[in-house]
């Protein structure tokens, strides 16, 4: 990518100015979206006294945002809160133990309540970052898959590097064909299936709708 850059005449630019502008343009992109290839799972563990992982602080510089929180031990959904729902529902029983209802987060730490046993293991699914690029980086190191590399990645560095030069000419034109990649991007990496039609399934406790699932479209059904 240093390559094409310097194609594009940037030539007197450092390669850490470069990777600076490549790394803010992969970071940009992860977090637009939740996207599919973004998806991960991590087993979190605990002590029986912290609300907390006792080893979240190592799954931290990689955490993006949760989908799924599981209870291993019983299969249960471990439901998501607000902090401030969280308090207005528990009240002052902050540390009351036992199999955990609900997770929450102050600011970046994620929490469960109750506070689960010793041992306990829950099963986190979600959406991570990717690790930060060097110089050496192999082009496997994107998460991004790599049919968008040059049309996401690329032209989004670009846009940033003209930008830095004030071409207001060409900064918005890589910065529209990294747009079009997006929208692109985002029909091809989330339509993964068309056996069938998509299932909504309303999750809202609170909605009327509660457990509903809708099937738009047709449904063909062998008979």
């Amino acid at each position: 990518m240093f390559q094409e850059f310097d194609d594009h005449g940037f030539t007197d630019v450092s390669q850490t100015r470069m990777l600076g502008i490549l790394q803010d343009t992969v970071w940009q992109v992860e977090g637009l979206k939740p996207w599919p290839f973004l998806g991960t799972v991590w087993t979190l563990s605990f002590d029986g006294t912290n609300s907390y992982p006792t080893n979240w602080a190592m799954l931290t510089p990689a955490f993006r945002a949760s989908r799924r929180l599981i209870d291993l031990s019983n299969g249960r959904r471990i439901l998501p809160l607000r902090e401030e729902e969280f308090e207005d529902t528990v009240g002052m029983n902050f540390t009351q133990t036992g199999s955990p209802s609900y997770y929450y987060f102050q600011g970046t730490q994620l929490n469960v309540w109750p506070i689960p046993s010793s041992g306990a293991q829950l099963r986190l699914s979600g959406y991570q970052w990717s690790a930060a690029l060097t110089a050496t980086s192999p082009e496997s190191a994107f998460l991004i898959p790599p049919q968008f590399h040059r049309s996401i990645i690329v032209n989004g560095a670009l846009s940033r590097l003209y930008a830095m030069e004030d071409d207001t000419e060409l900064a918005p034109l890589f910065q529209s064909y990294q747009s079009d990649a997006v929208d692109m991007a985002v029909e091809a990496l989330f339509k993964q299936q068309y056996d069938r039609g998509d299932r909504v399934r309303v999750n809202d406790p609170d909605s009327w709708e509660f457990g509903t699932t809708y099937f738009p479209g047709p449904i063909l059904l062998n008979t």
